[in-house]
C-alpha cells in the first residue's frame, strides 16, 4: 500500500489463506497500520516460508493447483482517529 496525502489514517487488515487441512481461510497476518505521509507499506514473505516450500507439490496452500488468498482491509476516516 502506498498513501501520497499528507493526512493521516489507520488502515485495519487482515490476510488470509485457504489450507487444504481445513478447507477454511486461515488468518496469516492482521493488525492495523497508521499512515502518516508518504509511506509505502507491504509483506516480502506474506507466508513466513521459503518459496520452495511454498511451491512444493504438497504446500498446504494450494487446492487443485489454485492459491486462494484473501485480503481485508477497512480505512479508518480522520474523525475515527480521535475516537480510536
Amino acid at each position: 500500500m502506498q498513501e501520497k496525502d499528507s493526512l493521516s489514517f489507520i488502515v485495519d487488515y487482515e490476510f488470509a489463506a485457504r489450507v487444504k487441512q481445513a478447507g477454511e481461510f486461515v488468518s496469516q497476518h492482521k493488525g492495523y497500520y497508521t499512515f502518516t505521509g508518504g509511506e509505502v507499506v507491504g509483506y516480502r514473505n506474506l507466508f513466513a516460508i521459503s518459496w520452495t516450500a511454498f511451491m512444493a507439490e504438497d504446500s498446504q496452500y494450494f487446492m487443485n493447483d489454485i492459491l486462494h488468498l484473501r485480503a481485508e482491509l477497512t480505512i479508518k476516516q480522520p474523525q475515527q482517529l480521535i475516537q480510536r
